[in-house]
């Protein structure tokens, strides 16, 4: 063949097989041995895009300003983040916390201030938000803080479940629906119930002496311990701290008997106020015959914690109003087990005026889930508000209020029969040293705060404290007012007329105690704060209630 023919061919062969490929999509299809074409392999899978992952919902960063719990403090921790609870919540969320905190022993109010006029704002702010000079609707004009109202509705639904489960929210809302802060929630109502009236136990078992029930009985009581001297000393029956400023060891709590506070109360919905009430001679008379009979540590006014607790310890008065008696149960929990003292202070109930009269208590936190004192808003410097809200609604979300209430799995809990149980390691470690490792025992920051791990924070004197005051037969709460909001108008009023009228009442409830003024003169110590517009406090106080039970009925 000639090498043109050759060519020839081989140009020929040439084109079949690229019209093959082209029409077999680039592969020959083999005979088999019958002539049948052999099936092919079906081509590769074209690999999937690699997945986009999913943004975080909780800020990368997050700049909270606030406080450190003092018993952390002292066990070593520098900010929140050394307490497990919140490293934790950190690990979980992918958020890192950078603190601005209130140095220990600061004034509050004063560090705040220089923080707001600053206008270098935080992202969260810790307050009692509910008693900021002008409340939380002023920081919200003045563009300080945003409103919650929506992004609770979308980014927290954990909160919002919960609150709505406890008829929370007459508590923080404002005018126009407005809320401004999340608060502390509790879920049971005895982590309200951290103080009442406290007695020597040791020495009513030392005298044969019942608990008191009436205030004829307590009476009797601090007479007996006066006479008796127990430790061998002269004894004032009682002590506090102050009278009439609503202080956790104020001695004006033995008004609460005859029906009434030394401020503020209601009576079937109405407001009322104590020292215009008909019963507050009566009650003036009972405290100035218990100073008359030497029965009230006449320094009671200028004690502090310290000094009031130190003469508790060292047998100098017998019964006090005080938190459960944790300040003193380190001291008499060591000196008992020493074999030491027989030292004992226990939780007594609630006085009642006779005995089928109720043992009245007007302290809000008997009553409330929800406890506005530990509260964070959202500043309008933050960055994201979103994803702020979707933090704060993680710690109350069930996941949330494990770590929070009890720490690290297998180091402080662990899971018996579906429910979280402590283990011996936690109960091991000194009193300051737990507060390094939840939030149980401490209201520092807002959670949902379970009384579980709360009375474990507890000695078992405290624990046995808050069981007696607590029971139901024990106090009654039918006249104390809930914590509620007002309108910037009636927050106004009430700060034009309580500061001075406050001032009076506290000077001249002390020279009433004394006998420095006569209680003969108690009408014209009434008619003067009428005169000082009392009422308008009280029509500023009825209208901010009146809205707070419509919006109870909601």
């Amino acid at each position: 063949m000639s090498k043109r023919k050759l060519l020839a061919v081989l140009l020929a062969a040439i084109m079949v097989f690229a019209l093959l490929a082209a029409c077999g999509g680039g592969e020959t299809a083999t005979p088999s041995p019958t002539g049948t074409p052999r099936p092919q392999p079906p081509p590769p899978t074209p690999r999937p895009p690699e997945a986009t992952p999913e943004p975080n919902p909780f800020p990368e960063r997050l700049h909270i300003y606030g406080p450190l719990d003092s018993r952390a403090f002292r066990a070593g921790a520098e900010t929140p983040s050394d307490i497990a609870s919140w490293a934790l919540i950190s690990e979980y969320t992918g958020t890192e916390i950078e603190w601005t905190l209130i140095p220990q022993g600061a004034d509050w109010n004063m560090d705040f201030n220089l923080l707001i006029a600053s206008r270098n704002l935080p992202d969260l702010m810790r307050q009692g938000w509910p008693s900021v000079p002008g409340g939380p609707n002023a920081f919200f004009q003045d563009g300080v803080i945003i409103c919650l109202r929506d992004l609770i509705e979308s980014n927290m639904p954990n909160f919002n479940q919960i609150m709505h489960d406890r008829n929370g929210w007459a508590t923080i809302t404002y005018n126009e629906d407005n809320i401004f802060f999340i608060p502390e929630v509790r879920k049971e109502i005895e982590l309200g119930v951290w103080m009442g009236p406290v007695m020597r136990g040791d020495w009513l078992d030392r005298l044969n002496l019942p608990v008191p029930r009436t205030l004829d009985d307590l009476h009797k009581t601090l007479i007996a311990f006066r006479d008796a001297e127990p430790d061998g000393q002269p004894v004032w029956g009682m002590s506090g701290q102050t009278l009439g400023t609503g202080n956790t060891f104020d001695i004006g709590q033995l008004f609460f008997p005859f029906g009434i506070h030394f401020r503020f109360f209601q009576v079937n919905g109405q407001i009322r106020y104590g020292p215009i009430e008909p019963e507050f001679f009566a009650a003036m008379a009972y405290l100035h015959m218990l100073y008359d009979d030497g029965l009230i540590d006449p320094d009671f006014v200028a004690q502090t914690r310290a000094q009031q607790d130190g003469n508790f310890m060292n047998h100098r008065i017998g019964f006090n109003f005080a938190p459960q008696p944790t300040m003193v149960s380190n001291s008499m929990a060591e000196a008992v087990a020493a074999g030491t003292t027989t030292f004992k202070a226990i939780g007594i109930p609630w006085f009642r005026l006779n005995e089928n009269s109720p043992p009245y208590v007007f302290h809000n936190d008997y009553r409330e889930f929800i406890a506005s004192g530990s509260s964070v808003a959202i500043s309008t410097q933050a960055q994201e508000p979103e994803k702020i809200a979707n933090f704060l609604d993680f710690i109350f979300s069930d996941e949330g209020a494990i770590i929070t209430n009890y720490g690290v799995e297998g180091v402080d809990w662990h899971m018996v029969n579906g429910q979280p149980d402590i283990l011996p390691a936690f109960f091991e470690l000194a009193n300051d040293d737990r507060f390094l490792r939840n939030f149980g025992a401490s209201s520092t920051y807002p959670s949902l705060r379970l009384y579980d791990t709360f009375r474990h924070g507890q000695h078992p004197i405290a624990q046995e404290a808050i069981v007696t005051w607590s029971h139901p037969d024990n106090h009654d709460i039918s006249r104390a007012l809930p914590s509620f909001p007002h309108s910037a108008a009636n927050q106004a009023t009430i700060a034009s007329v309580m500061p001075d009228i406050d001032t009076y009442v506290t000077e001249h409830l002390a020279l009433f105690l004394t006998g420095q003024r006569p209680l003969s003169d108690i009408p014209a110590f009434q008619a003067t704060l009428r005169q000082m517009g009392i009422q308008r406090a009280i029509d500023a106080m009825q209208d901010g209630y009146n809205i707070y039970l419509a919006r109870s009925r909601k």
